[in-house]
């Protein structure tokens, strides 16, 4: 076990404040459904920043930053991060025509339904459904919680999903965002803390000792935006994961429950610089943790997984790394409530309501979405046993995501003329594309264990070719854009069936 008796009060301060917001809120009766799940759309500036932060930047990243922070240095925030931070950028100007025309939509799932008709729902929604399953939030908690308390990985995993369940399930996005901006100011705090104190104890000069006997050989790699193992493939893999920030369902709800047009595009800006400063910290801190195995003050069997907690157990002192738990603990809470609430609404508004109960009551959708905020909850506690790498689990993830929904969303919102076929076999595509790549790359190919990763050779032209699991999004992606403007332009030859514009 880590940490001290103190450290663990403030954790158990920290749930018992969350589930006191929530019992809060549970008194509080929504009128409608937009009330529920998009605040009213009365989201302002300071609490979209909040709140636009703290559900982008949670364990995922902080886990995933500083396990490649951990192995391969500062290539890690190039591969990603920085992609990611340029991609909310283009957000930013992209999000005031959003919310113009979000209109009567509450998801881009059911925007892209009303716009390209039920199998572009069904598509998009499957593939929203797969990205805001928590499994990867779920799994960096499991880890954490396994690490400090020293209990096992399952039960930290169910302990941290129900207390993200409970005041999403009761208080909505209002509770959410509440919660998120709280949330926010202890992550800045807690991931602050730990950057500064643990650089600081040991020094430039230190940490080179450290990382060169952690190698075993010139660590200048660290501080390479190429370095270490990170192949090309890899490294663009990675980026292009990023694209999924244009589509993510937890940013669009955040651009739909903004208060005016102009609020998004501040927001949003406002949240990249501060997503960017946070992603530098914790890759940073990776690397910290690598020089502190490499100097004896952490155990050589400590995994990249755990190195983010393993170096704030060893610089903070009492107090502060209890402090630094409950920021761990915000992080992963104010992504997981927000992705539970999103996929209650795939399953609530964006399935079950158009498809068997279009007249549902606004007080019954509320119902059938907690519903389905508990059974996404279970479901992403089932699965946190499936996958073994949080970063595999990513790119799985935001390729379903990505190839269902990128291409089809932004037709709709950018183009004059539209046709519902090209929505639909786009979105079909994607979402087929993406499964059968997997199942076959799992099935016919083999498993690397050097990369614990499936990989399958191939020979195109006479050259060996190796198709890694993780390079779906190369292939399907543009597959679907080819797709897409084909059916567009046959559709438009032979007067296909139009739609209005979203």
């Amino acid at each position: 076990m880590q940490g001290t008796v103190f450290d663990f009060i403030i954790v158990i301060l920290y749930v018992l404040a969350m589930i006191g917001i929530a019992v809060y809120f549970a008194r509080k009766k929504f009128n409608t459904y937009e009330d529920y799940y998009l605040a009213g759309r009365t989201l302002t500036t300071p609490v979209m920043v909040g709140t636009l932060v703290s559900s982008y930047f949670g364990v995922d990243s902080l886990v995933g930053n500083s396990e490649m922070g951990f192995s391969m240095g500062i290539s890690g925030f190039f591969s990603y991060c920085f992609v990611a931070f340029l991609f909310m950028i283009l957000l930013a100007f992209f999000g005031k025509k959003i919310r113009d025309k979000s209109g009567p939509y509450k998801s881009p799932v059911d925007l892209l339904g009303v716009t390209y008709g039920p199998l572009s729902r069904i598509s998009s929604a499957i593939g929203s459904l797969c990205y805001v399953i928590p499994v990867v939030n779920i799994m960096g908690m499991g880890f954490m919680i396994s690490f400090v308390v020293g209990i096992p990985f399952w039960q930290g995993v169910v302990l941290s999903a129900v207390i993200a369940t409970l005041y999403t399930f009761f208080g909505g996005m209002k509770a959410v965002a509440f919660t998120d901006v709280i949330q926010f100011f202890i992550i800045a705090i807690g991931l602050g803390l730990i950057g500064i104190i643990g650089w600081s104890k040991l020094g430039n000069d230190k940490i080179l000792e450290g990382l060169r006997a952690f190698v075993g050989d010139d660590p200048s790699f660290y501080f390479q935006p190429n370095g270490g193992w990170m192949t090309t493939g890899l490294f663009f893999t990675y980026s292009i994961t990023a694209i999924s920030v244009l589509c993510e369902p937890t940013l669009f709800q955040r651009i739909f429950a903004a208060n005016k047009e102009s609020t998004v595009k501040k927001a949003i800006l406002i949240s990249a610089f501060i997503y960017f400063a946070f992603a530098v910290i914790s890759v940073l801190i990776g690397s910290l943790a690598a020089a502190e195995v490499g100097l004896g003050n952490l155990p050589s069997d400590t995994v990249s997984s755990q190195s983010l907690v393993a170096v704030a157990s060893k610089v903070l002192p009492v107090g502060i790394f209890g402090l630094f738990l409950a920021a761990f603990l915000a992080g992963g809470m104010s992504t997981m409530d927000s992705m539970l609430l999103v996929a209650g609404n795939n399953i609530a508004d964006d399935l079950y309501r158009p498809f068997f109960n279009k007249n549902i009551s606004q007080e019954k959708l509320i119902k059938v979405t907690r519903i389905s905020i508990v059974a996404a909850s279970i479901i992403s506690i089932v699965l946190s046993f499936f996958f073994g790498r949080i970063m595999g689990a990513w790119v799985f993830v935001s390729s379903m995501l990505v190839n269902t929904t990128i291409v089809p969303l932004y037709t709709a919102f950018y183009l004059k003329k539209k046709y519902r076929l090209a929505g639909e076999m786009s979105s079909l595509v994607g979402l087929a594309g993406t499964l059968i790549y997997y199942f076959v790359i799992g099935n016919v190919g083999y498993y690397d264990e050097a990369w614990g990763t499936f990989k399958l050779d191939i020979t195109i032209f006479g050259k060996e070719v190796v198709l890694w699991q993780e390079y779906n999004i190369f292939i399907i992606l543009p597959l679907v854009i080819i797709i897409y403007f084909l059916v567009h332009i046959i559709s438009s030859l032979v007067k296909g069936k139009e739609v209005k514009e979203a």
